[in-house]
């Protein structure tokens, strides 16, 4: 998507900033697909998972600025019963959607049954910076987040303040009219507890009806991670035709569990990007002490009652763990040499909490 620079002005955005973010129209497409760090939704749980270790982020919400997504899903096969319990299982068959299924796949399994059900997975690839919900501040470090089929579409959550909290589509699709990338706006996931299996919706910061676009000194940081070599690797998944990896970049990501598909887009080829040695990182910033932030309610199962996401600032983190030997990193964070950009920060944090 191409981002129009008058557009992005009329947001207060300076001519320079805006130019910088209209190069990001390769960072998201059009069509709303082991060793690095990655989002696990098991037992309706937020976790950041790195090799087998996993600790948990929060219980009920996920803080998050998206620097990216992938320009198509991927689509993943288990041979047998698949067990949405286990993670970690090396699929059978990873390969693009809009591709032909490999061989190893069979028929049976691309069409669905008398359930509605596919007899394979379908997932879209986003890159992710997290808030962290103890200190309140914008981890750098870039995590992968495959977005399952029941997250991707079906219908909005309208919340108890009207605010709508969406599925990743809707999401998209709000980002496209409101003319920006994703990555210019916080948003925070909630579980949809209607569902049977772990299923997420989106809230973007909002400033009333319009997007609550992230302070000037911290955006420019996080444009320029989310232009990094590092975060488009991320993206890239490894096919498995069933016998050898057809290497796309990055280490597969464990496949959610399958789901009911309830829209098909055309099946189009997906572009294949090359892959490259990661970027290096932005140089830490002088730490600001985060706002307090309230707890966020749920509601009774069938609506979670959550509110708009907050607006914390901003950290570099270090590079994701080495496939060989993951390693925890001591976290990094970014803050603004901007004092007025900070107090921004804090007032909306303030705002968020007293809600």
């Amino acid at each position: 998507m191409a981002y129009d620079i008058v557009a992005l002005q009329n947001y207060g955005l300076p001519a320079e900033l805006a130019q910088q973010i209209t190069e990001l129209q390769g960072n998201f497409g059009e069509s709303f697909g082991e060793s690095f760090s990655r989002i696990s939704l098991k037992g309706n749980r937020f976790s950041l998972k790195s090799g087998s270790v996993a600790e948990m982020i929060s219980a009920d919400k996920l803080d998050c600025v998206i620097l990216a997504d992938a320009p198509t899903d991927h689509c993943t096969y288990y041979a047998g019963k698949y067990d949405p319990t286990q993670e970690d299982v090396k699929p059978t068959a990873v390969w693009l959607q809009g591709q032909d299924a490999p061989l190893v796949v069979p028929p049976a399994a691309l069409t669905k049954d008398a359930t509605g059900r596919l007899g394979y997975s379908r997932a879209h690839r986003a890159v992710i910076a997290i808030i962290d919900p103890n200190t309140n501040q914008l981890k750098m470090e870039p995590v992968v987040f495959d977005i399952g089929s029941m997250s991707l579409y079906g219908d909005d959550i309208m919340l108890s303040d009207g605010t709508p909290a969406m599925s990743y589509s809707s999401f998209r699709r709000w980002c496209a009219k409101q003319g920006i990338p994703p990555c210019l706006v916080f948003v925070r996931v909630i579980f949809d507890m209607r569902q049977s299996v772990p299923t997420v919706r989106f809230i973007p910061g909002r400033n009333g009806s319009a997007p609550a676009i992230l302070p000037q000194p911290i955006l420019g940081q996080v444009i320029e991670k989310a232009k990094s070599t590092e975060v488009h690797d991320l993206l890239k998944v490894t096919l498995i035709d069933g016998n050898e990896p057809m290497s796309q970049g990055a280490a597969t990501q464990p496949a959610p569990q399958a789901a009911p598909v309830p829209q098909a887009p055309a099946q189009q080829p997906a572009p294949v990007q090359p892959v490259t040695a990661p970027a290096p990182q932005p140089a830490p910033q002088p730490q600001v002490a985060p706002a307090p932030q309230a707890p966020v309610q749920q509601p009774a199962p069938q609506a979670p009652v959550q509110q708009p996401a907050p607006q914390p600032q901003v950290a570099p983190a270090p590079q994701p763990v080495a496939p060989q030997a993951p390693v925890a990193p001591e976290p990094q964070v970014i803050t603004s040499d901007d004092p007025a950009a900070d107090d921004q920060l804090m007032k909306i944090l303030a705002e968020a909490a007293a809600l």
